[in-house]
């Protein structure tokens, strides 16, 4: 939890800058000699200037009362690290206190907004010529402000320059600042380690939060109270330009964000972080949907899907429910095998059980006045993950990834046809739900020219920024219709996902389960082992993911999870069903996804 103890620093207006831009409204940038500070009535950040380096000299937080909450950082702090690597991998420091001021230049942006740009001289590290801006921009009425680098180098340096990480804050924070970094947790979590599941999340510090618009950086306060935020690259130019990354030889990285809230308090912070995240969220709405899986699980085919889909209609449009969003079909329409004589396209394809693919289900859905989703598994799905790896690779469509038995998730070949396929399906069966269930477990570690190797984390940093790619182009796919995303399991649960996706996997948890220590009813045992999952999701790991993006399998009232779950004919009373509901509608969730079977159900359920 945030340390309920905090310094309120009241320092005087120490510069003409910073004087002036007070008495301004709204946005402003000013630019006074030694100094430069940009701020709204919410913040503001201010810069000495001395000797032609920029060092942040006071970050204000004017949102707490009267008295404003100042972080003043210690002189060791840096607005910026590059570190590089050399051909041998022998690593450097780019550190902004290193290199020189040239220029600073002031801009509108947007509606009110400013922009403000710190161009250094270009610095020789190694056998590379940097050339480094460091950019802020502030909207009108926002309560934070965003921050990047623009990074070029000599079009013959390309091959040389190769970036490890890049931090793009490292305050040396003073003691006493009440601060909050996530907590440190042991072992893995879902078969992810437990570092990588702990990627994407913020950081509060004194009233304050910052993060990266990115959902794998690592942000952390170390045990010497330095803050960094930083983001794992691994590539040199060549390889940026080949992943369109950069624009007219530039790369421009992604934004870090500071923001401020209206208190200390570690509630009121997440809920500003919270505000802030619903602002550069998709949108999303209340969504009820049926799902196959505990209906058939890997037994459907397009008879038993048209059938479960007519009676859940028909039970619910006849007792005054609104049409469902989606009817969803789960995993079992693949050709995983047998492998050479089923699957001609040897990629994903559509196995012999749905002689029309998706077509008849899709268009029943549609009849109902509803939607059309499917699952896919990225990593291959469960039930011949491994197999099918080796079947792709085999016919040069993937890689079999060593490490978790699994595909290759980040390589470039197999996204592209994935991609391809992502798009035909929302096309030929008018899908507006996918359901991509398992993005990346451990990263490969085998060499290959179709993916980044070395650190681990060059990896998940590529393989979410390949996925956030696939994810634009589905949604343009949809030509403004409505798409909902649902990132499921192996997926690290950062807020910076909900950029792109609808929904995320609460991971801490198995589709269902139950807690009998107090010899519950299977209704209570359902809903308390759900519950704990909460409370350890929310109070024990504190990962900050606001609760209505959450996805978990609730309600599961379907005939195949009582044997997946080895707790023969389960059965609630019509009371239990209804406290069932009403309990699950507490917990803030935005998404009802129906794991149901129609002959569990009467006419009062």
């Amino acid at each position: 939890m945030l340390k309920r103890f905090f310094i309120i620093l009241l320092l005087p207006f120490c510069c003409s800058a910073l004087a002036t831009a007070a008495k301004s409204k709204g946005v402003y940038a000013v630019h006074d000699g030694s100094s430069v500070v940009i701020g709204n009535e919410f913040l503001a950040r201010e810069f000495s200037l001395v000797n032609g380096q920029v060092r942040t000299q006071t970050i204000v937080n004017k949102r707490t009362g009267s008295e404003p909450i100042r972080i003043v950082p210690e002189i060791s702090s840096e607005e910026f690290i590059i570190r590089t690597l050399s051909e041998d991998s022998v690593t450097a420091e780019l550190r902004s206190s290193k290199l020189s001021l040239n220029k600073v230049d002031i801009t509108d942006e947007g509606e009110g907004g400013k922009k403000l740009t710190f161009r250094y001289q270009s610095f020789r590290l190694g056998e590379v010529d940097w050339q480094v801006n460091m950019v802020y921009t502030l909207q009108n009425g926002k309560h934070y402000m965003r921050k990047h680098l623009e990074i070029t180098v000599p079009d013959s340096q390309r091959s040389q320059a190769r970036i490890d990480y890049i931090d793009f804050e490292s305050l040396k924070l003073p003691g006493g600042y009440a601060v909050w970094t996530h907590p440190d947790m042991e072992g893995s979590v879902g078969g992810i380690s437990s570092y990588h599941i702990s990627l994407g999340q913020p950081l509060y510090v004194q009233a304050m939060f910052l993060g990266l618009e990115f959902p794998a950086a690592e942000s952390v306060i170390t045990k010497d109270n330095v803050a960094h935020i930083r983001y794992y690259s691994g590539k040199n130019f060549d390889m940026l330009d080949k992943e369109n990354r950069l624009e007219n030889g530039t790369f421009s990285t992604w934004k870090a964000v500071l923001g401020a809230s209206r208190s200390v308090d570690m509630d009121v912070i997440r809920t500003d972080f919270f505000s802030y995240i619903d602002d550069i969220a998709v949108p999303i709405n209340l969504r009820m949907q049926y799902n196959s899986w505990y209906d058939f699980m890997m037994k459907i085919d397009e008879n038993n899907i048209l059938n479960s889909f007519r009676e859940v209609e028909c039970g619910l449009t006849q007792n005054g429910v609104r049409p469902l969003d989606s009817y969803v079909v789960d995993d079992g329409w693949n050709a995983y095998g047998p492998f050479e004589k089923e699957n001609t396209v040897k990629f994903w394809s559509f196995n012999s059980k749905f002689p029309h693919e998706l077509t008849t289900p899709s268009k029943l859905a549609h009849q109902f006045a509803s939607d059309f989703g499917l699952w896919l598994g990225p990593r291959g799905g469960y039930s011949y993950n491994s197999g099918f790896a080796k079947f792709l690779e085999k016919n040069g469509n993937g890689k079999w990834n060593q490490n978790a038995d699994d595909i290759c998730t980040n390589h470039k070949v197999y996204l592209q046809k994935l991609k391809d396929f992502f798009l035909d399906c929302q096309k030929k069966f008018d899908i507006n739900y996918w359901k991509l269930d398992g993005m990346l477990l451990n990263p490969s570690t085998e060499q290959s020219e179709y993916y980044v190797t070395g650190n681990p984390l060059y990896t998940i940093s590529e393989t979410y920024e390949r996925w956030t790619d696939i994810f634009e182009d589905m949604r343009d796919n949809r030509a403004g219709k409505d798409l909902w995303l649902n990132m499921t399991s192996y997926t690290n649960p950062s807020p910076w996902h909900v950029q792109w996706v609808n929904s995320v996997w609460m991971q801490n948890t198995g589709d269902t389960g139950y807690t009998d220590s107090f010899n519950a009813t299977d209704e209570e045992a359902m809903l308390t082992y759900r519950d704990n999952a909460y409370y350890n999701f929310l109070n024990e790991r504190e990962w900050q993911l606001p609760n209505k993006y959450f996805y978990n399998h609730d309600p599961v009232y379907g005939l195949t999870a009582n044997d997946a779950y080895h707790r023969p004919d389960i059965k609630y009373t019509d009371d239990e069903m209804r406290n069932h509901l009403y309990m699950l509608g507490t917990r803030g969730t935005s998404f009802c996804l129906c794991f149901f079977s129609f002959p569990l159900f009467d006419d009062n359920k």
